[in-house]
């Protein structure tokens, strides 16, 4: 608007100039040029028109800066997002290696949103895509009823492979189906940020780690029982 405003100004004068020469002026060749160089002197366009450049220079400096601060929280907020997304896909892997599922470490919660929830709100202003924000929403709603099932199927103390539970083998399928909706979210991350923050393998060390917790508590519940 700025830019439009003062290239609008700046035709006007010129157009004035050219429709309404001096008073006194003669319209004839070297008269009438010296009286235009002289009016326009007087007029002190030259100022007018450093103070519009001046203007515009300002202002465009002023949105490229706050363009680039915006890459960098969006990319900065996308960076945090990813390793949350990272961590619960490693989880969904996780819940289909393992035989039986056992209450423990998957007490009351299964996905991980707390950075999601923290961010969504900014990442709604900053996505250029609102697609992209629409496939982050819909994958964390997902998360969410889908981990009501799988505390369900621990409850009872089922395997996502058992022939024989219906609700296992429907968390199995929507399990798969996680996974790849994790990693589809993690390769549009990617698009914004390049480089991941975090690799396959620590994810993989973190699932491992969550296996080493369970069994010490199974151990710990078994000795509980053992001394009642």
């Amino acid at each position: 608007m700025v830019v439009i405003f003062a290239i609008a100004l700046i035709a006007g004068v010129v157009a004035g100039v050219s429709q309404n020469p001096p008073l006194g002026s003669k319209p004839q060749g070297g008269t009438e040029a010296l009286s235009a160089v002289a009016w326009w002197s007087n007029l002190g366009l030259g100022a007018l028109v450093g103070a519009l450049v001046g203007v515009v220079g300002t202002y465009w400096l002023r949105e490229q800066a706050q363009a680039k601060r915006e890459t960098r929280e969006l990319q900065g907020l996308l960076r945090m997002l990813y390793v949350e997304i990272e961590e619960n896909r490693g989880t969904a892997e996780l819940l289909l290696g393992v035989e039986k599922l056992k209450p423990g470490y998957w007490t009351d919660t299964v996905y991980k949103d707390d950075t999601w929830k923290e961010v969504r709100a900014r990442l709604a202003q900053l996505l250029p895509d609102a697609d992209h924000f629409n496939q982050m929403t819909a994958y964390y709603a997902r998360n969410e009823n889908h981990e009501k099932g799988i505390l369900r199927v621990i409850e009872i103390g089922s395997s996502l492979y058992d022939p024989d539970n219906a609700l296992a083998k429907l968390m199995r399928d929507e399990t798969m189906t996680q996974i790849a909706l994790a990693v589809d979210a993690l390769e549009m991350v990617k698009e914004y940020i390049g480089d991941a923050p975090v690799d396959r393998e620590s994810v993989e060390n973190a699932a491992q780690e969550m296996e080493r917790l369970q069994r010490e508590l199974d151990a710990e519940r078994y000795g509980r029982e053992q001394g009642q």
